[in-house]
């Protein structure tokens, strides 16, 4: 029986590859979000966003997740911008 995972992942999403190494190893968001204490859906959100808060990412980490197969740790603001004052 052969495998549906390609053995060449290179031309692969990080996104796919995330995915790909989940199956591997048996791991599910359901797994990841009771660890975060969060929902499997906000696991998945932040895990195929380009970016993911620091401390969600340090987290992903601890658990044993490549950090090649994470989006780049990045805490940004939240809320409506400043308005730029004119003079």
């Amino acid at each position: 029986m052969q495998s549906s995972i390609p053995t060449n992942l290179t031309h692969l999403s990080r996104q796919e590859r995330l995915r790909i190494w989940m199956q591997r190893k048996g791991i599910t968001f359901t797994a990841l979000a009771r660890e975060l204490d969060v929902t499997p859906n906000a696991v998945s959100k932040l895990c195929h966003q380009s970016t993911m808060p620091t401390r969600r990412h340090a987290a992903l980490l601890d658990l044993g997740v490549p950090v090649e197969l994470l989006p780049t740790p990045c805490d940004l603001k939240t809320g409506p911008k400043p308005r730029v004052q004119q003079s």
